[in-house]
């Protein structure tokens, strides 16, 4: 028959086990998710130029509203109005990058204006209409504004944004996770090591029953009678 070792530690670890993991899946999800978003904020969204981070919102709708059966929506685009050399006719065109310069203040900081948008200045260069210069006044399509914002502002698709975070976020759980494991694993063995509290160590169940009844004849307990 194979011997059956009984010590506190295998105990405490089987009686507490359950609880353990809830709790750090729970610390671990809460470490990961802090991680990404640090990641996110100081690594990818803070290299992002004054317009790539006021577009970036849009960015989000537009991808998100892409298969949807509205095909219109209301977005905050940097326009103007100038001449076709074709047609000879006025039309929109939206500012690039290049076409616009941030307004800044002393401190070198965008500046924003009521609506707290940011404010850009459109180059001398642009062959725009007088006044023309505008966030774009009616709806436009989800697809023409996704396909514009990926294409000429970010050059990246949006869940790319999103990778270096995430990644982040997965090691930090994992090693979270890990590093509680081996700490609870060590506390444990320090705290109750060499405590064997049923029965000995070398000795089976049926091997500890009977050297107590051969050597030491039992325990004895003190039995109170009623009169």
């Amino acid at each position: 028959m194979e011997e059956i070792y009984f010590d506190e530690v295998k105990r405490a670890q089987r009686g507490t086990w359950k609880n353990f993991v809830i709790l750090s899946l729970l610390l671990s999800s809460f470490v990961a998710l802090a991680i990404g978003v640090l990641t996110f904020s100081y690594f990818t969204y803070s290299s992002l130029s004054p317009l790539q981070k006021f577009y970036f919102s849009q960015y989000a709708k537009s991808y998100l509203n892409q298969s949807n059966f509205t095909r219109h929506g209301k977005y905050k685009i940097l326009m103007y109005q100038a001449v076709d050399r074709k047609t000879k006719k006025k039309d929109w065109y939206a500012c690039l990058e290049e076409q616009l310069i941030a307004r800044t203040d002393e401190r070198g900081n965008v500046m924003f204006d009521q609506n707290k948008n940011p404010m850009f200045m459109i180059r001398n260069e642009v062959p725009y209409e007088k006044n023309s210069y505008m966030f774009y006044p009616d709806k436009i399509e989800h697809k023409w504004a996704h396909d514009f914002l990926s294409q000429r502002i970010y050059k990246t698709d949006f869940p790319e944004f999103f990778y270096p975070g995430a990644g982040g976020a997965a090691f930090s759980f994992v090693f979270a996770f890990a590093g509680m494991c081996a700490f609870r694993k060590k506390r444990l063995s320090k705290i109750l090591e060499g405590k064997y509290l049923r029965g000995t160590r070398l000795l089976s169940p049926e091997q500890y029953l009977g050297e107590m009844k051969t050597e030491a004849d039992g325990i004895g307990i003190n039995v109170l009678t009623m009169k």
